[in-house]
């Protein structure tokens, strides 16, 4: 038979009593008994059977001055699953200095697109002066503030422009509501306690 694991009340009892009576020293040992238990799964799950991976092989190969092959070459399928498992490295190459027909191609390509930046240019101005003169829809800034006669009717003296103001005053003091009066309680006075 297997032995089984004591029960929580066992292991409780083996414990000293400061710690027993403490939840927080009970805390830490439950605390230090899952961590501890953790690691050892960590490092009995862990495999190093694989070894190091393939890149690091080619790195240490490529500095000795040999390429290490984990697999015997047995054939053409072997080469081709290793080739679509390894990404190829591609490498860039230094910029060097353009040669003289180079130079000429992107010189021509320049002009060319200057001259028929130039040719378009002319187009739209031969449009432009084709095309009648449109009035201006907007007004000038002055022509915007100076009164009009039909606009305003017929000019009015001071003392007409006095009496109708007048007159206007009157109309809003109609119409505007009558002043709210606050109650002598104030903001509180519709909760009258006072009976």
């Amino acid at each position: 038979r297997l032995a089984m694991a004591p029960p929580l009340a066992e292991i409780l009892e083996m414990l000293p009593r400061e710690v027993r009576d403490n939840p927080y020293m009970l805390g830490g040992v439950a605390a230090g008994m899952v961590l501890s238990l953790l690691l050892v799964g960590m490092c009995c799950c862990r495999s190093s059977a694989n070894g190091p991976s393939k890149k690091t092989q080619k790195k240490k190969g490529a500095k000795t001055g040999k390429v290490a092959e984990s697999e015997p070459a047995t054939g053409s399928s072997s080469q081709a699953k290793a080739t679509a498992e390894e990404p190829i490295l591609i490498k860039r190459e230094k910029k060097s200095k353009a040669t003289a027909d180079e130079l000429e191609a992107k010189k021509a390509d320049q002009a060319r697109r200057k001259e028929q930046s130039r040719l378009t240019l002319e187009a739209n101005k031969k449009k432009q002066a084709q095309a009648p003169a449109k009035p201006a829809t907007k007004k000038s800034a002055l022509e915007a503030l100076k009164p009009t006669s039909s606009a305003t009717g017929p000019k009015l003296t001071e003392a007409q422009a006095k009496e109708m103001f007048e007159r206007a005053q009157q109309r809003n003091k109609q119409s505007a509501a009558p002043a709210l009066q606050a109650s002598r309680g104030g903001r509180f006075a519709a909760f009258d306690d006072s009976d």
